[in-house]
């Protein structure tokens, strides 16, 4: 369906973050890359595409670049807005739980939309464990 959106619109970014999830779920990281790159230049760095990036180079053992995104965040949060969410899910590809939750509640704080999908959301799939994340989607009424 991306592919038929992209045929259609091929300046339609979102289609390119659909597909670059999927290729990092799938674990094709080069071509999930690829993919977040094209949204990354058509989206003009949004915060999401950043998130998505860093995401899925620390899920492929890429833990510098994840990094070099977080600071990238950070760096961009002086600006504008950056949604803790986001953070939170590269932390979460880099397996840094207690960071994780750090930035997850911050969001929660700001009553962040994007949390409605946390308990679906497959960034977030390896802390659904967690005695916190069950604790977070209670407080939310998600459970």
């Amino acid at each position: 369906r991306c592919r038929k959106a992209l045929a259609m619109d091929p300046e339609f970014g979102g289609a390119y973050i659909f597909l670059g999830r999927i290729h990092t779920q799938r674990g094709l990281y080069r071509e999930a890359l690829a993919e977040l790159e094209r949204a990354r230049i058509l989206l003009r760095n949004s915060a999401e595409v950043l998130s998505l990036i860093g995401y899925t180079y620390a899920v492929s053992g890429r833990a510098a670049e994840a990094q070099l995104m977080l600071e990238e965040l950070h760096r961009l949060s002086q600006r504008r807005y950056i949604s803790p969410y986001h953070m939170a899910m590269i932390y979460a590809g880099l397996g840094a739980r207690d960071e994780t939750f750090q930035w997850l509640e911050k969001a929660y704080d700001d009553r962040e939309g994007r949390l409605t999908i946390l308990r679906f959301a497959p960034e977030f799939a390896a802390l659904r464990s967690d005695p916190r994340f069950r604790n977070l989607l209670q407080r939310m009424n998600l459970m």
